[in-house]
């Protein structure tokens, strides 16, 4: 009966999924782009790209009560606190508000903007790949107003 309860618990350890997988801390990098459409003065009409400010820090992971709660720190010193759901190796945030930087290239060469922020995604090992989905009402790029279309960012975090 002893050795049966040893073996359960080592094969309970060694789960490679759920909540237990993805506690920890983590070093994590944000980067990508926001696709928009953007209308002039004038009326007309243009798609323009958004680099996202690549940001780089600290990640936790823990439980919290049923969910779970993943922190970031970045390096710049913003802190930011999402709830988390975990199922099997799949990892997703609920819906956050968020101010982030933003370059056009075009008339001003950064600004923040106010986001919604909500990341998907699967840990593989050591590994945490998420897709940060990015939606918000327009905003101005100098005198151009902006709608945000689609979004191609990404978080990469690594155990450490």
């Amino acid at each position: 009966m002893m050795m049966a309860a040893v073996l359960l618990i080592a094969v309970t350890a060694c789960k490679k999924e759920g909540p237990e997988f993805f506690r920890g801390r983590y070093g994590y990098s944000v980067s990508g782009t926001i696709k928009c459409e953007c209308t002039t003065l004038e009326g007309d009409t243009e798609q323009r790209t958004f680099a996202v400010a690549d940001e780089q820090g600290v990640m936790h992971i823990e439980p919290h009560g049923s969910q779970m709660v993943m922190t970031t720190k970045d390096i710049g010193g913003g802190v930011t606190v999402f709830d988390a759901t975990v199922s099997g190796t799949e990892i997703s945030t609920k819906p956050l508000a968020k101010r982030i930087k933003v370059r056009s290239g075009g008339i001003l060469s950064a600004e923040e903007i106010d986001v919604t922020v909500e990341c998907s995604g699967y840990k593989s090992n050591g590994l945490i790949v998420m897709e940060m989905k990015i939606s918000a009402p327009d905003f101005m790029d100098g005198v151009i107003a902006c709608k945000i279309t689609g979004s191609d960012v990404k978080c990469v975090a690594t155990a450490q």
